[in-house]
């Protein structure tokens, strides 16, 4: 699992009154995040709907998250199939995460991964409802936030980890392999 240090993600959930949405996208890797499609959705969504997008290139680390933490709505990818370490911060600022989820990946995610699974053919329609409705930014902004302290959060892994260290440690004193 990716492990964040939820004391460094302050929750800050999409306002349930801002019309304008801020849509965020951060491409790493332009081809393998779909950066091109992204851009193509995002130029027909603005000819009907009011809304900020901002692509975030060649930023420094700080300034990037910062970007994050204002938006509404976080693209990760459209092309992997899983989702990064991206979109595990967004979601511990508590953002909606659009990210193409493939579906054989998909079934070692968790039932409740709130992420919203698009990909190129159908970003537009995914994203749509997203910026109509500040309700359900909010909304999925909030079960991001709770995904990503039950799975995610520095605590919790460090449990885990502890955990399957013990299991180690007694296989061994008791002269049994590894698993």
């Amino acid at each position: 699992w990716q492990s964040v240090v939820l004391a460094d993600f302050e929750a800050d959930f999409p306002s349930k009154e801002n019309k304008r949405p801020m849509i965020v996208h951060s491409p790493s890797a332009p081809v393998a995040k779909g950066t091109r499609h992204v851009l193509a959705a995002i130029e027909k969504l603005k000819v009907k709907y009011d809304l900020d997008f901002v692509l975030v290139e060649n930023t420094q680390r700080d300034k990037a998250l910062d970007i994050m933490r204002g938006c509404d709505i976080y693209i990760d990818q459209l092309i992997l199939g899983a989702h990064g370490y991206a979109a595990v911060e967004a979601m511990a600022f508590g953002k909606p995460v659009v990210c193409y989820i493939n579906t054989e990946i998909g079934k070692d995610y968790p039932d409740d991964l709130p992420l919203i699974n698009a990909n190129p053919d159908n970003l537009y329609e995914k994203l749509e409802p997203l910026i109509q409705s500040a309700a359900l930014r909010h909304e999925i902004g909030t079960k991001s936030r709770e995904y990503v302290e039950k799975y995610h959060g520095d605590k919790k892994i460090a449990h885990d980890l502890v955990d399957i260290y013990k299991e180690v440690i007694d296989l061994h004193a008791q002269g049994k392999p590894n698993r």
